[in-house]
């Protein structure tokens, strides 16, 4: 599978999704004015990896900040990853938030995903 890149820029992260290399990251800031226009192409690539996923991969989500609405594309990503989990036996995919530990609204929004996906994908970790 090709690797999607998409450069980071004042108002959408880096997405550098490369499963030759084992890399999956999202980085920077995401207030795009469209995010489901922004993030479509992102959404359908990982609809096709999940065919043929790299077992145990790591997504990191390195995000100094997001919108709302970025936040409920970043759940459909999520939702992607966690049904491998569930639908693969032995997959072991993560998703890796890095939060400063006094960003209470971020810890907060993990919390909930948390709650809502069925594998015990998420990880938090401090930046």
């Amino acid at each position: 599978m090709d690797p999607l890149f998409i450069e980071e820029s004042f108002r959408t992260p880096k997405v550098d999704l490369n499963p030759k290399e084992g890399k999956f990251v999202f980085a920077g800031r995401s207030l795009p004015e469209n995010p489901t226009e922004f993030y479509g192409d992102v959404v359908k690539w990982m609809e096709q990896y999940a065919k043929n996923p790299i077992p145990n991969a790591e997504f990191e989500f390195r995000m100094t900040y997001f919108n709302t609405a970025s936040s409920k594309v970043f759940f459909t990503i999520f939702q992607v990853i966690d049904k491998l989990n569930v639908s693969k036996p032995g997959s072991d995919n993560k998703i890796v938030i890095y939060a400063n530990e006094d960003d209470e609204d971020l810890i907060e929004l993990f919390e909930y995903y948390q709650e809502l996906l069925t594998s015990n994908c998420l990880e938090l970790k401090n930046f």
